[in-house]
């Protein structure tokens, strides 16, 4: 009687499988990886867009857009912020928010910030909050500048030159996690900010 002898796997085979497994399985999450990346953009791009239409019914309301500043010292020093609103700042909580622009989610915040009761951008903030800028009115009798200057964590500088008894516009973005890049969404009432220096692009209305 003869013994059968099954053929197994070498060591070389093994080791080719193992490889073969390991590089699917980092492909596999890779992908993963950026497909939440893009569900989380998708979320940022759809809150953005509803404050952003928030921020036109304001307007419609008042005339004006409610002042902002990604810093808190800004609004007491803007000798042309307005009046209609309180400004909203990094120390604005999602409550107050909500107070301005009610039409904001009762969980509004970018989908990877620490800090879920503070929606909005500071100095310090890189991708895990929105940024909110500008929403003047010049009250003064002379043209006046209003400025938040480039910083490490933010890729440009943005201005609006106000004439007397002129609205401001605002900016309002997101960082994308994909491009890393920030997103930035322009009023579509009164002057539009603009970007002095370095690389930002606004896209008005």
């Amino acid at each position: 009687m003869h013994k059968r002898y099954l053929n197994g796997f070498t060591i070389v085979e093994l080791l080719v499988i193992i490889v073969v497994i390991g590089i699917i399985a980092t492909v596999s999450i890779v992908s993963y990886m950026q497909i939440q990346k893009g569900v989380r953009n998708d979320e940022r791009t759809t809150e953005i867009t509803i404050m952003a239409n928030e921020l036109e019914k304001f307007y419609a309301k008042n005339g004006e857009y409610p002042p902002g500043c990604p810093d808190a010292s800004c609004p007491s020093a803007m000798h042309t912020t307005n009046v209609s609103s309180v400004a909203i700042t990094p120390d604005t909580t999602l409550n107050t928010l909500r107070g301005i622009l009610p039409g904001i989610r009762d969980d509004f915040g970018d989908p990877q910030s620490t800090s879920a009761t503070l929606p909005i951008k500071n100095r310090t903030v890189l991708s895990t909050k929105y940024y909110y800028f500008g929403g003047t009115v010049n009250y003064t009798g002379l043209a006046a500048s209003l400025s938040f200057e480039t910083h490490e964590n933010f890729p440009c500088t943005i201005q609006s030159s106000l004439a007397a008894g002129t609205v401001g516009s605002y900016v309002l973005g997101y960082f994308d996690e994909i491009t890393k890049a920030w997103i930035l969404k322009g009023g579509r009432n009164g002057t539009p900010m603009t970007v002095t220096a370095g690389t930002c692009v606004i896209v008005r209305g």
